[in-house]
């Protein structure tokens, strides 16, 4: 299988930034860390890949590869965060708390996995686009634009992989039974 490219083709702005800008760290912390974040997308992509390897494989692998760019993302807000004199911590601004996976949905089903992931995409582009109206350094804004470029691009590969694994009828039980997977066995899992 051929390894999908799973980012926009545009390089990512540098952020620079002359002293510290707090009010931008504020801006950007709750991409970076909060509830629906770079974080918790990373821990969901690296468990939807792990639990849907074994009978969804193109599925986990694409999942992988999103995750991949999702961290991508993680380290340019933190090295943000960092050019503007703030503290890269994992510090979810949503519990005034350290982060922690509470946010990470832990859904098996295939379709409901990339629903769930389609409407995170979606409300991730438009939670950059959002953050690079409210920001005042020009260099954070034009990164922020280009990470919400690759969002939109996963929303674009996840409803691809909607149309063709869940706009059909059911899989037989017989192919479920060939991959491993029934509905009623001990974990609750189900191809």
């Amino acid at each position: 299988m051929e390894k999908m490219i799973c980012k926009a083709s545009e390089p990512y702005p540098e952020v620079t930034c002359c002293g510290q800008n707090l009010h931008d760290v504020e801006i950007i912390r709750p991409l970076y860390s909060g509830n629906a974040s770079e974080i918790t997308a990373i821990m969901q992509y690296v468990y939807q890949h792990v639990v849907l390897e074994k009978c969804y494989s193109e599925v986990s692998e694409v999942l992988k590869s999103i995750a991949m760019v999702e961290m991508h993302h993680m380290g340019l807000l933190a090295d943000a965060i960092c050019a503007m004199g703030g503290n890269p911590q994992y510090l979810n601004p949503d519990i005034r708390s350290c982060w922690n996976a509470s946010p990470v949905c832990y859904e098996q089903n295939v379709c409901k996995v990339l629903l769930k992931n389609l409407n995170d995409e979606t409300s991730a582009h438009h939670s950059y686009l959002a953050a690079a109206e409210k920001v005042e350094t020009p260099s954070l804004c034009a990164l922020l634009r280009r990470i919400a470029a690759d969002e939109k691009l996963h929303m674009e590969i996840i409803t691809a992989m909607i149309n063709c694994h869940c706009r059909k009828p059911c899989e037989p039980e017989q192919e479920r039974r060939n991959c491993g997977c029934t509905r009623n066995n001990n974990r609750g899992r189900c191809c």
